[in-house]
């Protein structure tokens, strides 16, 4: 909304999976479901620290343009407590499971049906503890009719159907702490840093398992190419993906590093990341997982379907139209 923040945070969904790469692999979703909830209560706690800073920045400054601007942000913040709690990772997880991403829609309606349930529970709680965020109003969500209960559009009979038991605890409380919960980001930058290893980015396949990447450095610096157009020099280096190198390492007890380029190919090959890049994945099979995915997020998703640069314009029209 207008003056509002983008308080966003992502779940490393890879760190749930148990014995990775193995026949025993298998996803916790108990750990999973209580790291959403924390994750919940999280963000909660830095929507207080925005507003006490705000605060701050309105009772130091006499200009009054400054003032009014951060008193919009303030007020905002407040109505609705908005966060959006995401998850990274997606590729990898599925990799580490063996489930090929077309694959995986069953998985995917479990672990998206668990972190909305903790999504809920956290924030009905923190509503009950704090009380809801300030423009809160069950009747514009639920209409009671006697003992009946009913959406006020579609997405609050989905809750309804869903999770009954979190509609009727809001209802008798009165309460829910944020307007919204969740999203999924792109967590480019943030899955290059994820855990020991980097991660796939969000919802995404696996980009590339082994490619040359482009760094451009000054026209001083020694290179490996220049661009003929442009005249721009760039060093170039070879990128192997850290989840490719686990399984190496866990599956077949080798050092990826120590690996010949042909060996190393030979890895990507025998691994679940083979035929499993976003190259390999038909965009119908990308937009189904995204349907599971958008219909437990109270929020919106980013994702990026990859297509040959052959393609025609009624393809495109046509994954806009699906979407």
């Amino acid at each position: 909304a207008p003056y509002d923040s983008c308080r966003l945070a992502s779940i490393n969904l890879f760190e749930f999976v148990k014995n990775p790469f193995t026949k025993e692999a298998r996803f916790d979703f108990q750990d999973y479901y209580e790291s959403v909830y924390k994750g919940i209560l999280f963000m909660d706690n830095i929507i207080d620290c925005e507003v006490n800073i705000l605060l701050q920045m309105i009772n130091k400054t006499d200009d009054e343009f400054a003032k009014k601007l951060w008193q919009s942000v303030y007020q905002i913040a407040k109505k609705g407590r908005r966060i959006g709690l995401g998850f990274t990772a997606l590729g990898d997880c599925l990799a580490a499971m063996n489930i090929n991403f077309k694959d995986s829609s069953e998985f995917m309606k479990a672990a998206m049906r668990v972190k909305m349930s903790a999504e809920l529970d956290a924030s009905i709680d923190l509503g009950i503890i704090k009380g809801p965020f300030h423009d809160f109003d069950i009747s514009k969500e639920f209409i009671m009719t006697g003992l009946d209960i009913k959406g006020a559009n579609k997405f609050y009979d989905f809750l309804l159907e869903e999770y009954p038991d979190a509609v009727n605890r809001m209802i008798k409380y009165n309460a829910r702490r944020n307007v919204s919960t969740s999203t999924v980001a792109p967590s480019g930058s943030l899955s290059i840093l994820a855990s020991k290893i980097g991660t796939t980015s969000g919802i995404e396949p696996l980009f590339k398992a082994l490619y040359i990447r482009r760094r451009k450095v000054n026209p001083s610096e020694p290179y490996d190419f220049k661009d003929p157009n442009t005249g721009e020099v760039f060093q170039e280096y070879f990128v192997a993906h850290g989840g490719l190198k686990e399984f190496c390492r866990i599956a077949l007890n080798k050092d990826f590093e120590s690996l010949s380029k042909e060996d190393q190919y030979a890895c990507f090959k025998m691994s679940p990341y083979y035929m499993n890049q976003a190259e390999d994945i038909d965009w119908q099979d990308r937009l189904k997982i995204q349907s599971i995915i958008q219909k437990y997020t109270s929020s919106a998703i980013s994702t990026t379907i990859n297509l040959p640069s052959t393609i025609g314009k009624d393809v495109v029209k046509n994954i806009y139209i699906n979407a």
